[in-house]
């Protein structure tokens, strides 16, 4: 699914939401979609790289054959066929261009170039020169061509030669008879052309007479006479003919052939020929070898034709009268018009590569690029040019780049001077301050080239002569070479002025000793290359089988001339126009640890320059800190810790244990990754227990009604995922036999890399352990307080106890304990949280489309997207006259649904399949349900059922706010609460965040749920009703600053009021989003933190000392109290900052002169500096008398972290300075008044360079008598917290950091 570009700017430039939109208003036409990021926010995110790419446009590029090397065919060693002592590029002849050397005074831009290369005849002896599999450039009716991007599909009857230059035209429809110079074939001698072949030649002239008197003797005819017959003029030797035909002379032009003939003398003929025509071969078992559903007539008239070694090729001509449905069937059309769209853009080099290069990049997003040509390379980037910056979303910036490449002239020949190329594109990275902006981006030349290098440069010197060891691919012999052009600009980089020359770039694992990494940490440029059909002597070929497959353990004997008998280039210098240039192409990738890709059909183009790409993003997204994101938790002492690494997208949980979590001598009891590291076997080692589900009614937009079933290959599955078919599948299970590493080095196909595991990454799901159910969570009789006389189901005869000898808790107390997670392979894992083995996975039926196939799992371009990224809520619930504990997530970005399983009794090794149709209970969808980002709730609602309420995230339908409560035991949708916000015109959408459910009078049944939503509101809903039609929705507050809304993305805390339950609740909330991509733009407008007094609720009573309940109208910003959090310096080896905050007292009551108390401040507000990006994405928490909460400075295009971050306490009615000191500064193990800096209380302590925090765990230390947080940090570090466990007195220490 393709986002429109929303910016943090954009976002926040959303007019303020006024009560006129609480109606529910339909969401405006043109609403921009919001680009939600699969990105960690808070993962290294270095500057966008730059890539320059130079496309070849010398003149093999016009050609429009590309041989496959086969036995029997004479080629050039470019792959050129050669005949008779001609050489042969062109198929479809239609003149020359006749332009000068410099490229002016052309007759015409898009005819052929060479009159040197023929065009091959339409004849059945050539005609595996329309077969792709000898001429890989040709049709093949089983590859889908579309056109262009921003192109629309070709016009068959007026078929251009080239879509961007010229106007010439060719009807593929009809048969084509031309015998003007340029427009001719070459026939070689002895060629055979066949009886009625039609073709430009000279035949004899004739008349025919009937009744017509002849002599013979004088070759004479005249009239019979009146009488009849011949009369006197038999005397003469005349005879009476009834039919007489006589030779008249001859004549020239195109005629069928009156018996087969052969061409003595090789010459340029004009044969007629239908241009929509090609072969295949025939099968061995005479079926036909057109793809299924093409169409073909079984009566239709096939051509024959022959290999180069008398193979008998099949011909087909896409013409109305040879397909089902004739000229306005589906079949001929079908047909015809793919055949336009290959003939149009992809039927020469020059084509293909403009089409690849641009549709290679359409899925990029976040890089910097300029393209040139390889002969126009000097001034790549011209006055008045810039990179162009490609982001998501339409763009003119985007198009502009791709007519930049579709307008590059190839109407000329010229050379192909790859070395001075790559060393006009070092100089422009050394020197063009357009180019490089900081040190800590990357850089790559891309080389596109068809040919062999035809220049020489000077200057250089042996450069990679210089580095690597005795068994290195690096050091040669030889001086100014493209390897020693490439080596130059990677490691001898002179960064242009203003950037400096540091070792700022994140280098993977490996580094310093694995030369295969690219371990420069300095700015560099490194070089990558995509050549055309085209090997070197050792590159791709079969005879250094082992120098291709491992160069680095290997090394190519740089460089051959011939490789049979060996014999190498003299050094120093290296000749050019040889197939060593290709070798010097692939050591230049090796030196700078890039890559070559050898491509020799347009299909393999696309591939193969779309690697390259996936290649640099991925190098590019590459992180040192990232995996010190994610969550710990607690469970007896264990602590559970996510991580990912950027590298290879891969992920891991970790056990250790919590008293020396994040010391130096900390315990890891096992690793999960250690434990999936893939299988590359028989399926027979695929032991894992992987379950997906299906759903009952496929096009059925609402509801969630699924079967579960184990996610194999198989008719029910591929049928509706065509993409998921046994290989790709076991992949996904976790075969690595057909990764692009385990197959021979540049083989085009196979599946995607990954690292030492196939568990993915985990970035923002947050694991859940779940063992013996909570003894205290539901103990005792059901009575709702609201409705008394009501009849609770959980206390009805028959129903099983929730406590008790045979209860549910009872039951669950020997339940082997199990982490729930959810990674960005695809799956929820349930990992065994004794042993870390995964017991079993869920595939959730929503990513089941995604997994393979292009920009999938599989892909080897993939790019990093989020599939089960989400949160789940693991809690009891009541249904089928029995206690259950279900599992219910989201997400994130990979979807719109919420799937439930029921993990009660968790299946036992080896029987999870089995167990499917029962595992999982439903998997929600709605139009209305957007990317499923918030953390669902499980809850009893007054109706007397449970159900999961959850927000409905972001990009639904209609781009509003609402509220999902769904039947936790079917998936049923109880009821949907509209907020009504939705955009108008220009606004991005809206989208409700995680939804915080409160029990007001402690009868354990959900009254009211608070959210946020991006336009700044947080939103009521009351669920205090008997019936779900008489629930409702209003707003409490918009969070707003400098006249713009400020977006929430995270839960709200809710909790009593410091004055006691009869003064209703207190609401806190955070603001700040990191849903869509940071970006450099400062975010706007800045965030804050908020405590709200909410007074509409049931338990607040407005009489004696409580104000009367005020009308239910938004509280203003005007009437909250304003704190300021201040800085406070910096200390500690940590290099920790801190901060204290303003103390205004809170006047939440005045009474009014007559004693009558009257409201006075609503609350309170924190406002962060508006200098910075610092935002609240995770949900506060009231603890005792104050607020936690955790903020995130998030800074977009830093060298270093891309984040660090700030853990505050203040006190939660004022938001001002709790009771006492928090922290432990003087590290004398008490938290007295001596801890302060100056005599300030600090409040708050920053991470500064060791990044911001993620989730945390939390402990209780039962010798100490406190509590113990765990907070993993972005830099790697774990921080230690420890504070007060019971009333907020006591100690609190800020324990250690540690790397």
């Amino acid at each position: 699914m393709r986002l429109g570009i929303i910016t943090r700017r954009a976002l926040a430039a959303c007019t303020l939401i006024g009560t006129s939109l609480l109606g529910g208003p339909a969401a405006a036409q043109n609403t921009p979609a919001l680009s939600l990021t699969d990105q960690p926010s808070a993962a290294t995110t270095a500057r966008p790289p730059n890539i320059l790419v130079a496309i070849d446009d010398s003149g093999s590029m016009d050609l429009e054959t590309l041989f496959n090397p086969a036995p029997g065919l004479s080629l050039t060693q470019d792959r050129l066929l050669i005949q008779d002592g001609r050489t042969y590029g062109y198929l479809f002849p239609n003149g020359f261009n006749n332009c000068n050397a410099d490229g002016t005074a052309c007759q015409a831009r898009d005819r052929r170039i060479y009159e040197a290369f023929h065009a091959i005849p339409p004849l059945p002896s050539f005609a595996y020169a329309r077969d792709p599999e000898f001429n890989r450039a040709y049709f093949d009716p089983a590859t889908v061509y579309t056109p262009w991007i921003g192109y629309d599909n070709a016009t068959p009857s007026a078929a251009r030669y080239d879509p961007a230059q010229g106007s010439d035209t060719l009807d593929l429809r009809s048969r084509i008879a031309r015998n003007e110079p340029g427009f001719e074939f070459f026939v070689p001698s002895g060629t055979r052309i066949p009886e009625d072949t039609v073709y430009h030649h000279t035949v004899a002239s004739s008349t025919t007479y009937t009744n017509v008197c002849y002599s013979p003797l004088l070759n004479a005819v005249a009239p019979p006479s009146r009488l009849g017959g011949c009369g006197l003029l038999t005397l003469f030797g005349y005879e009476f003919r009834t039919t007489l035909t006589l030779a008249t002379g001859t004549q020239t032009g195109f005629f069928p052939a009156a018996e087969p003939t052969t061409i003595r003398d090789g010459q340029e003929l004009g044969i007629a020929y239908v241009p929509a025509t090609f072969y295949l071969r025939q099968p061995g078992d005479g079926s036909s070898p057109l793809p299924p559903g093409f169409g073909w007539r079984a009566a239709a008239e096939t051509l024959t034709g022959t290999g180069p070694n008398g193979e008998t090729l099949l011909g087909y001509q896409i013409q109305p009268q040879n397909f089902v449905g004739g000229a306005e069937g589906a079949a001929y059309q079908n047909a015809i018009q793919n055949f336009a769209n290959w003939f149009v853009y992809y039927r020469k080099r020059s084509l293909a590569i403009r089409g690849a290069a641009t549709r290679a990049f359409e899925p990029v997003n976040d890089i910097r690029v300029h393209a040139c040509t390889i002969n126009d390379s000097a001034t790549c980037l011209r006055d008045g040019q810039n990179m162009t910056t490609l982001t998501s979303g339409a763009s003119t910036a985007r198009a502009d780049f791709y007519d930049s490449i579709y307008q590059m002239d190839f109407a000329v020949a010229r050379g192909t001077p790859n070395r001075q190329a790559l060393l006009n594109l070092g100089e422009i990275f050394e020197n063009d301050t357009r180019v490089v902006q900081a040190a800590c981006q990357r850089n790559y030349s891309l080389l596109f080239t068809d040919g062999f290098n035809s220049s020489r440069v000077s200057g250089i010197g042996n450069v990679d002569g210089g580095f690597g060891g005795p068994n290195s691919p690096i050091p040669d012999n030889y001086s100014n070479t493209i390897a020693d052009v490439a080596m130059k600009y990677y490691a001898e980089f002179d960064p242009p002025p203003g950037i400096a020359d540091q070792p700022v770039l994140p280098v993977p694992d490996g580094c310093p000793g694995d030369e295969r990494q690219d371990c420069l940490a300095r700015p560099h440029v490194s070089t990558y290359g995509v050549t055309l059909g085209i090997d070197g002597v050792i590159f791709a070929s079969e005879a250094f089988a082992d120098e291709n497959r491992a160069p680095y353990f290997n090394p190519p004997p740089w460089y051959l001339r011939q490789a049979s008998p060996a014999e190498r280039e003299p050094a120093p210098s290296l000749s050019v126009g040889g197939a060593s240039e290709i070798d010097d192409l692939w050591h230049a990738t090796l030196n700078t640890r890039g890559r070559l890709v050898n491509a020799d059909s347009p299909q393999a183009l696309l591939s193969g320059f779309t690697a390259l790409i996936g290649d640099i993003l991925a190098r590019s997204e590459t992180s040192r800190n990232a995996t010190g994101s994610g969550t710990d938790f607690r469970s007896d002492g264990a602590l559970y810790q996510t991580r990912y690494d950027t590298r290879r997208w891969s992920g891991d949980v970790i056990k250790k244990r919590a008293l020396n979590a994040g010391n130096a001598n900390e315990t890891v009891l096992w690793r999960a990754s250690d434990m999936l590291p893939g299988y590359n076997a028989s399926a027979a080692s695929d032991t894992r227990q992987i379950i997906t589900a299906l759903r009952d009614q496929p096009n059925a937009q609402t509801g969630g009604s699924v079967t579960g079933r184990s996610f194999r290959a198989d008719t029910a599955l591929t049928g509706r995922f065509p993409t998921l078919g046994g290989p790709a599948v076991a992949y996904l299970r976790g075969d690595r036999s057909r990764e692009r590493q385990n197959l021979a080095q540049n083989t085009i196909g196979g599946f995607r890399n990954r690292a030492d595991t196939v568990l993915g990454d985990i970035i923002n799901a947050v694991p859940v352990f779940v063992g013996p159910a909570d003894p205290l969570r539901y103990a005792g009789a059901w009575l709702d307080r609201r409705f008394p006389t009501a009849t609770a189901p959980e206390n009805t005869a028959g129903a099983r106890a929730y406590g008790g000898s045979n209860g549910f808790v009872a039951t669950t107390a020997a339940r082997a304990p199990l982490v729930y997670v959810g990674a960005n392979d695809g799956m929820l894992h349930a990992f065994d949280a004794e042993s870390g083995r995964e017991r079993f996975a869920y595939v959730p039926n929503a990513v089941l489309g995604e997994l393979a196939g292009p920009a999938g799992l599989t892909d080897p371009a993939y790019r990093h997207r989020a599939y089960v990224d989400g949160q789940v809520a693991v809690d009891p619930a009541f249904y089928d006259n029995a206690w259950h504990s279900v599992l219910v997530g989201g997400l994130r970005n990979g979807g719109r649904t919420i799937y439930a399983l029921d993990v009660t009794d968790p299946p036992s090794n080896g029987r999870a399949e089995a167990r499917a149709a029962s595992l999982v209970r439903w998997e929600f969808r709605d139009p209305q349900l957007g990317r499923t980002f918030g953390t669902p709730s499980i809850v009893r609602l007054h109706t007397g059922r449970w159900a999961a309420i959850f927000g409905n995230g972001y990009n639904s339908n209609a781009f509003g706010a609402s509220l999902f409560i769904v039947d936790v035991e079917t998936g049923e949708l109880i009821r949907r609460l509209d907020t009504g916000a939705v955009p108008v015109t220009g606004q991005p959408g809206n989208g409700l965040a995680s939804p915080t459910p409160i029990d007001v009078d402690g009868d354990r049944i959900v009254d009211y749920v608070y959210a946020g939503d991006l336009y700044g509101n947080v939103w009521r809903f009351d669920l205090t009703a008997r019936t779900a039609g008489a629930w409702t929705q209003s707003r409490l507050f918009q969070a707003g600053r400098d006249g713009q809304p400020q977006p929430i993305t995270s839960a709200p805390a809710v909790a009593v009021h410091p004055l006691g339950p009869s003064y209703g609740v207190m609401v806190y909330v955070g603001t700040g989003q990191n849903i869509t991509p940071v970006t450099a733009e400062r975010q706007a407008p800045a965030n804050s933190v908020y405590g709200l007094w909410d007074t509409q609720v049931f338990s607040y009573t407005g009489d004696g000392d409580v104000p009367p309940r005020p009308a239910d109208t938004p509280i203003a910003r005007s009437a909250l109290l304003t704190q300021q959090l201040q800085y406070a310096g910096t200390a500690g080896a940590a290099a920790l900052s801190f901060r204290s905050v303003s103390d205004r007292a809170i006047n939440f009551v005045t009474r009014a002169a007559t004693g009558v108390p009257q409201i006075n401040d609503r609350g309170w507000v924190i406002d962060f500096d508006p200098a910075t990006t610092e935002a609240v994405v995770r949900a506060p928490r009231v603890v005792d008398d104050t607020l936690e909460f955790e903020s995130v400075v998030l800074n977009a295009e830093s060298c270093q972290l891309t984040s660090s971050g700030f853990f505050t306490v203040v006190d939660r009615a004022s938001g001002g300075v709790p009771a006492q000191n928090i922290f432990d500064l003087n590290a004398d193990g008490l938290v007295d008044e001596a801890d302060t800096i100056d005599g300030t209380r600090i409040v708050g302590i920053g991470y500064a360079s060791r990044g911001s925090a993620g989730a945390g765990a939390r402990f209780i230390d039962a010798d100490n008598g406190t509590r113990v947080y765990k907070l993993p940090l972005t830099g790697g570090q774990t921080a230690t917290l420890t504070l007060a466990n019971g009333a907020y007195t006591g100690r609190r220490t800020w324990h250690e950091i540690r790397e």
